[in-house]
């Protein structure tokens, strides 16, 4: 679910200038609340990941618009708001875990404590997108993993909302890791394809909302 402006927008290839309120014959309006509630009864969701596209691109972030989800739903929440120290992060709050990703993270000169964080890994055309230019990738997963963290999430921006997933090009989970896969799921095909490539399971978003991801299709784990 990216959120900009206070609505759920559909998230396209990245670019993120271009992105419209979402629309689809499943909702009525791109209220997040609506979304989370048709999502929820459709699809039986419990977890709800969230972009806080505002707060990524250093805009006044969408927090009322998160706190209102908290009230009105009785979901859980990955956030991702454009957090650049651990310490922004809402990491005492129920019912969210908060989103730590490699285009905003800025603070790669110490090691705090990232057990209880998702490691948003990004990506860009096979580029890897990072807050410290020239940081290699193999450099930032050690820095996670030394850190504690157990859950990333291969974050493919130009496939997101494009319909072109590819197994091939995700970054190979270690043992008692838990990966999931964003960008380009489209299908229960998809779905195993990245289950066989040792993830746990994936963001998916554009895929309910245009009827090719079923509710018979989607296993209680997905």
């Amino acid at each position: 679910m990216d959120i900009m402006g206070g609505q759920v927008v559909r998230a396209a290839g990245g670019v993120r200038a271009e992105y419209k309120p979402i629309s689809s014959p499943l909702l009525s309006s791109p209220d997040p609340a609506h979304f989370v509630h048709v999502i929820q009864q459709r699809f039986n969701a419990a977890v709800f990941y969230i972009a806080d596209l505002d707060a990524i691109m250093g805009r006044k972030p969408n927090l009322k618009v998160i706190d209102a989800l908290l009230k009105q739903t009785n979901a859980r929440f990955w956030v991702d708001g454009g957090y650049r120290r651990l310490a922004d992060a809402p990491t005492e709050r129920e019912r969210i875990v908060p989103v730590i990703a490699t285009e905003t993270y800025m603070e790669w000169n110490r090691a705090p404590e990232l057990s209880g964080v998702v490691a948003s890994i990004d990506t860009n055309h096979r580029r890897f997108i990072c807050s410290r230019a020239g940081m290699p990738l193999k450099m930032t997963l050690d820095y996670f993993r030394q850190a504690g963290t157990k859950d990333f999430i291969h974050m493919r921006l130009d496939a997101v909302g494009a319909g072109y997933f590819d197994p091939f090009r995700l970054i190979p989970p270690r043992p008692g890791e838990r990966w999931y896969a964003a960008g380009g799921v489209r299908d229960e095909a998809d779905l195993s394809a990245a289950t066989e490539a040792g993830y746990t399971g994936a963001l998916v978003s554009t895929a309910l909302l245009s009827g090719k991801l079923t509710p018979q299709e989607l296993a209680p784990d997905r």
